[in-house]
């Protein structure tokens, strides 16, 4: 087994398909696609070399049988990528989509609009062509690692002059090389025309479910004027194109020719006639036909008729104060985005702080003292068990989770639980484990591992770390294979391809921050471990107060550290929520370019948080906040819009009230027994109380967060752990056993007592 060569490229022309033309040919069952779609490595990325450029591509066991490819729209009209790819592979079969070319400009000046990489009219971004882009041509064709923005950008026109394109890459390759496609006999007759390019490529006829056209523009009307102008500036080349390549595209409506003029002169002719058929500017485009990015995909309901969409952003082991917008250490530029749209509660406090509990809790509603499930085992949450998802998807929503779940057991392939997971409530999952579990349990994510060859690699620095020393700091050796990157590249295929009229509810897992400590390059080495936050001491303790399952982990820690452990931990650390952050950011970009981030529900959270040396402590499993507290940002369509926008809720939360929250805000109702607790008037008013006090819970102890105090008791339901947080946040004292502290102790212990009496049921699930 070993990585193969490219078969075929589908080179361009940008908006003439090739996102369509790649997604059929990638159906074929003899075709493997690439990572993505558009590698440009031949264009943009070209000094990563050559290996780099092998590594996107699928390892072909048998080449006579299977073969690759990919797509790239720019390179057509890149001046250097035919002499670079004939360096390579001058074998290569090459696929060329041509597209009306005054149609192609007005939908490639609408992508560049919807991206909000465009700020000036259609006619002012037409007029003003030649001055961005003809210098930046001279420079990318005098130095060859040059690259231009406004090249690839604002190049309305010049991709448009189709027969100067080709005759650079017929100067290398020979024209029988080539498949010329007319990009609208694709979008009219996709079967046909997928099949001439099966035949291309020597491989037998395949027939699609389905040519659903992706990423295709719906820009409203057009001036027919307007569109006369750009008809009559490219006849002349068209007619030229057409009498080289001995065809006819039949793209004008007046199909006699025009004697070729001063191309200059022509393109001033043409900016002249627009600017005074139209004045219409940006702002008249947003106001009239926004949010621009609805205009990139095809028979969408209007946003504002439907309900809102559902992003649930999930990390494991992920401490609150990790945050920019909270501790300040770590850059989070888009949770800092969401919480400054939002609304951000500071004290939410999760369920059980370890997986498994805490995630049952999330998805039923129910305590660990109603599940009976109070740490991680091997446990399968019932088909038979209610879910708020499946609520969710009840109101006419489609439901996908991509990520880790901890919802049942670990099996050897995770992709046997698929019945669990639509039973759970979600139309469509793709399931993947922790950093331990990716070790031995399969899924598509290590089948991908194990085909470029890294599996195995990953495998074994897992155990080199775990034998000699579990908090080893050093970058992973999967890369760009990364468990967080894959699980956003999951999400954001599947945002991009969603076509369905339903509104969509997508729940994205990541694996990460938990440990190990390896985070990848460049993130691994993006904080400087000196500029960490010292992590916090152990408290001092009564000596003669009860003890718990907290005093047996400092006693007996599963890791002892040395001092210079816990900032480069810590830097690591960092670097994994950065990268998390980077990924929610793609995840983002791609609801923004469907036009439907306005429209969108956004929830950040993480089941635990991770010590990271408070205490002498890794990992968590206490009652300490590095441990107990955890992110929570919701940021909806209505707080977007509100004065409330960026508020701190300080009040306590409860990790198990974000199901409740979301049902309440597309209209739902829970009609089973829960205890979560929909936190939908607060954000309408984040000045009233939701919750009295939160409870977390963890092998048979109970902990509570009660305003100015925080309380825990041991199995035996005494109060061992006591913090005066609003005078010792940092929880540096323990009050527990102190004489002037027993009454406040005792009328805790009876609010636990009460809380626990209050949210009785038998366990069903």
């Amino acid at each position: 087994m070993t990585r193969t060569i490219p078969r075929f490229i589908i080179v361009g022309t940008q908006k003439g398909g090739t996102t369509s033309l790649y997604a059929y040919l990638t159906k074929h069952p003899q075709i493997l696609p690439t990572t993505r779609k558009e590698i440009h490595f031949f264009d943009i990325d070209f000094e990563k070399g050559i290996d780099w450029y092998l590594s996107q591509f699928p390892p072909i066991i048998n080449d006579k049988y299977s073969i690759t490819g990919e797509a790239s729209p720019y390179y057509l009209f890149h001046p250097h990528v035919p002499q670079r790819l004939y360096r390579f592979f001058p074998e290569t079969k090459l696929i060329v989509l041509l597209r009306n070319p005054g149609e192609r400009a007005i939908s490639h000046y609408y992508m560049e609009l919807s991206r909000g990489n465009e700020y000036l009219s259609l006619t002012e971004a037409i007029a003003k062509e030649s001055d961005r882009v003809d210098l930046e041509q001279v420079k990318i064709e005098s130095d060859p690692s040059y690259y231009s923005i406004a090249h690839q950008r604002y190049s309305y026109l010049s991709r448009g002059l189709y027969l100067k394109q080709l005759q650079r890459w017929f100067d290398w390759f020979p024209q029988e090389q080539f498949l010329i496609l007319k990009s609208e006999d694709l979008f009219a007759h996709p079967a046909a025309i997928v099949n001439q390019a099966f035949n291309f490529l020597e491989l037998p006829e395949y027939e699609l479910t389905e040519y659903r056209r992706y990423m295709a523009g719906n820009y409203g009307q057009i001036d027919r004027e307007i569109k006369a102008a750009l008809s009559e500036y490219f006849r002349p080349y068209n007619r030229q194109l057409e009498q080289y390549l001995g065809r006819e595209f039949n793209w004008d409506s007046d199909s006699q020719a025009i004697a070729n003029s001063d191309p200059i002169q022509a393109k001033q002719e043409l900016c002249q006639k627009l600017t005074a058929l139209s004045q219409v500017s940006p702002e008249q485009i947003r106001r009239e036909i926004a949010p621009w990015q609805r205009l990139e995909i095809p028979n969408r309901p209007n946003t504002k008729c439907k309900k809102p969409n559902i992003l649930l952003l999930m990390s494991d082991q992920h401490r609150e104060d990790a945050m920019g917008c909270s501790g300040g250490w770590v850059r989070t530029t888009n949770l800092d985005r969401l919480a400054a749209e939002g609304i951000r509660f500071s004290n939410c406090i999760t369920t059980s702080p370890v997986c498994i509990p805490t995630r049952l809790s999330l998805a039923t509603g129910w305590y660990p003292h109603n599940t009976g499930i109070w740490g991680n085992c091997n446990y399968t949450l019932s088909p038979d068990s209610r879910t708020w998802m499946q609520v969710i998807r009840a109101q006419g929503y489609r439901t996908a989770l991509f990520g880790k779940t901890h919802w049942h057991s670990q099996k050897r392939d995770l992709r046997d639980g698929l019945p669990l997971l639509n039973a759970y409530g979600f139309d469509e999952a793709i399931e993947v484990s922790g950093p331990r579990g990716n070790t031995w349990i399969r899924s598509q994510m290590t089948d991908e591992w194990e085909a470029a060859g890294l599996w195995q690699t990953y495998k074994d620095d897992f155990a080199e770390r775990f034998r000699f020393c579990p908090q080893m700091v050093r970058p992973s050796p999967l890369g760009s294979y990364y468990y967080d990157v894959w699980v956003a590249g999951q999400a954001c295929h599947y945002l991009e391809s969603y076509s369905g009229d339903e509104p969509w509810f997508c729940w994205v897992s990541f694996p990460g921050p938990h440990e190990p400590w390896d985070a990848p390059e460049p993130y691994c080495s993006l904080y400087d471990p000196a500029d960490m936050p010292v992590p916090a001491p152990i408290p001092t303790m009564e000596p003669n107060r009860p003890t718990g399952w907290f005093d047996e982990q400092i006693t007996n820690p599963r890791v002892v550290l040395d001092e210079s452990d816990p900032p480069q931990m810590r830097a690591n650390y960092a670097g994994s929520v950065t990268l998390i952050d980077d990924q929610i950011g793609k995840i983002l970009g791609v609801i923004q370019r469907r036009g439907e981030l306005e429209n969108t529900i956004i929830v950040y959270i993480s089941d635990h948080g991770e010590m990271n040396g408070d205490c002498g402590l890794t990992y968590k499993g206490n009652f300490m906040k590095g441990s107990v507290r955890v992110p929570l940002l919701i940021r909806t369509p209505e707080t977007l819009e509100s004065a409330i926008a960026g508020s701190v809720y300080p009040h306590p939360v409860e990790l198990l009230d974000v199901g409740p929250s979301l049902v309440e805000l597309v209209g739902g109702t829970l009609d089973y027994p829960q205890f979560g607790k929909s936190l939908v008037s607060v954000l309408r008013d984040p000045n009233q109380l939701h919750r009295e006090d939160a409870l977390s819970e963890i092998k048979q102890e109970v902990m509570l967060l009660q305003g100015r105090w925080k309380v825990a008791l041991n199995q035996q339901g005494r109060v061992y752990l006591l913090f005066d947080i609003e005078n010792d946040p940092q929880e540096t004292t323990n009050l527990a056993g102190r004489s002037d502290m027993m009454k406040i102790a005792a009328e805790l212990r009876d609010r636990i007592l009460e809380r626990i009496k209050q949210s009785q049921v038998q366990s069903e699930i």
